[in-house]
């Protein structure tokens, strides 16, 4: 191969390269951007009091995550579930009713519950945070997940609840 192929081939690579990272950096941002909407929606879902706004803000919430693969869910701050779409709940083979009278912790194996509480305290003061951990189905079989979750808070900075983007990675 003469030295101008070898340049082509060089930049070929380099273009190839520069365009996987812009796409990668491009997903995170859309990732990032699309996380940001989700947890302003939750925010006004927990702390709006009860009228015409609150209701703008669930029908808001509920076309921005019902049509998403992942599962979402909102929880108050003490692991109550408020609200999930219908990945989530087809998931863990719960309906929005059944989920509601549960709080996260009960749907995660005990094992991972002093991990959980370290990483939910540690998001307090992050965007988000990512890990790997264990639900357990309705039927009782435990399977193995990836949350994305962020905390909540109130115009005080307290916080008020979490919430997730779930995907099941035990196929």
């Amino acid at each position: 191969m003469n030295k101008t192929g070898i340049i082509l081939m060089i930049l070929a690579l380099v273009v190839f390269v520069a365009a996987g990272i812009f796409i990668v950096n491009w997903q995170r941002s859309e990732r990032d951007q699309t996380i940001e909407e989700i947890k302003n929606l939750q925010t006004k879902i927990l702390l709006l009091p009860d009228g015409s706004a609150l209701e703008l803000a669930k029908t808001q919430y509920r076309e921005l995550v019902s049509p998403l693969g992942p599962g979402i869910v909102l929880t108050e701050i003490n692991g109550q579930i408020v609200d999930a779409n219908k990945a989530y709940q087809a998931m863990l083979g719960y309906t929005l009713a059944e989920l509601k009278k549960l709080t996260y912790q009960q749907i995660t194996p005990e094992k991972w519950h002093a991990m959980e509480k370290e990483i939910v305290k540690d998001a307090v003061s992050k965007k988000y945070v990512q890990f790997k951990k264990e639900y357990i189905r309705k039927d009782g079989r435990p399977f193995a997940i990836r949350l994305t979750g962020w905390i909540l808070t109130n115009e005080d900075g307290e916080p008020v609840g979490t919430g997730s983007l779930v995907i099941d990675i035990s196929r």
